[in-house]
């Protein structure tokens, strides 16, 4: 699950359906069939990576990939599923109805239906408020996802751009200062 995450957000979309698909067949009780098998809640949350990339990664099965992530979505006992469908319309240009799943999966989080990515759920979010050019509400969003975690590269890479859009060039520039300092 954390390698076909991390193909998802290096965008190699395609790797991370053949990956999860291999994930998939490892998995008890699964007969290894592309995003369908198993419906306790382990195998939802890699069926919902397995949907993410399907809708990613293949244009013709894009609303049929949707449909099923949104269903899985709504199965799931966390909002895992409601990011996973906001970030995928946001890679697709679809700000509409990233903007509604990603609101959702911050919406009326608590024990029972847990957030575990509020951080980039909320940096998603402020990325769209970004590109609505609403700096006001970006940063206020982006804020709330450091408070989450203030050492999500992405996070502070769009706190730096939301600095720039500011003229606050300095401060982008310390934002930065732990992204520029790593080697990779």
């Amino acid at each position: 699950l954390l390698r076909t995450s991390a193909l998802l957000d290096l965008r190699k979309n395609k790797d991370d359906y053949d990956e999860d698909q291999k994930t998939r067949a490892n998995v008890p009780g699964s007969a290894g069939k592309p995003c369908e098998e198993g419906n306790d809640q382990a195998n939802i949350e890699a069926k919902m990576l397995c949907e993410q990339a399907r809708m990613l990664s293949n244009e013709k099965e894009r609303t049929a990939a949707g449909d099923a992530l949104l269903t899985l979505a709504r199965q799931a006992k966390s909002k895992l599923g409601r990011h996973a469908l906001g970030a995928a319309y946001l890679a697709l240009d679809d700000l509409v109805n990233a903007k509604e799943h990603l609101g959702q999966a911050v919406k009326d989080i608590s024990d029972t239906t847990p957030n575990p990515l509020e951080y980039r759920t909320r940096t998603a979010l402020a990325e769209i408020a970004l590109r609505e050019n609403d700096l006001e509400a970006a940063n206020k969003i982006v804020q709330q996802s450091i408070e989450i975690n203030g050492n999500y590269f992405p996070t502070k890479a769009l706190l730096a751009r939301i600095l720039v859009r500011n003229k606050e060039a300095d401060k982008a520039m310390t934002a930065l200062t732990p992204i520029l300092a790593e080697t990779a």
